[in-house]
């Protein structure tokens, strides 16, 4: 079978070692942020934030909060030109979730008139929501 994302998978690899005086350009970072604020999710929730850090400072500062674990990763985040962080809610609410079934209202994939409805996959979330509140276990597994 040949299709240009398979045969970009093909040649896929884990960078281990970045050009410190390079950067990512502003346009395939558009690209990338893009494409991640377009991942799939479960119920569509999209649970997650997304944390740039551009500055070296702000680099060194996050690289510090693992500098007794992980020391192997150490040199690649401080030579990246960018970092970017991936966050869960691990506290994901059905207010959060109305902010996800209003957005496909605005965007026309769900009828006004459905609002209520569209709560229905909402169980997804709740049935994993232990008694304290906590839905980090689902909301985790969405990255």
């Amino acid at each position: 079978m040949n299709h240009s994302i398979l045969e970009d998978l093909h040649w896929r690899h884990t960078a281990k070692k970045f050009d410190g005086t390079k950067r990512v350009s502003e346009a395939d970072l558009k690209v990338l942020f893009e494409a991640m604020r377009l991942s799939a999710s479960s119920i569509n929730s999209q649970p997650w934030r997304f944390v740039v850090l551009e500055s070296k400072q702000a680099i060194a500062r996050m690289s510090k909060t693992f500098e007794h674990s992980f020391q192997f990763n150490q040199p690649q985040v401080k030579d990246a030109s960018q970092v970017i962080l991936f966050a869960h809610n691990p506290r994901y609410t059905r207010k959060d979730y109305a902010e996800v079934v209003d957005r496909g209202i605005e965007d026309g994939r769900t009828k006004p008139e459905d609002r209520e409805e569209a709560f229905g996959g909402f169980v997804f979330a709740e049935l994993n929501t232990d008694k304290n509140g906590d839905t980090s276990c689902w909301t985790k597994a969405q990255l």
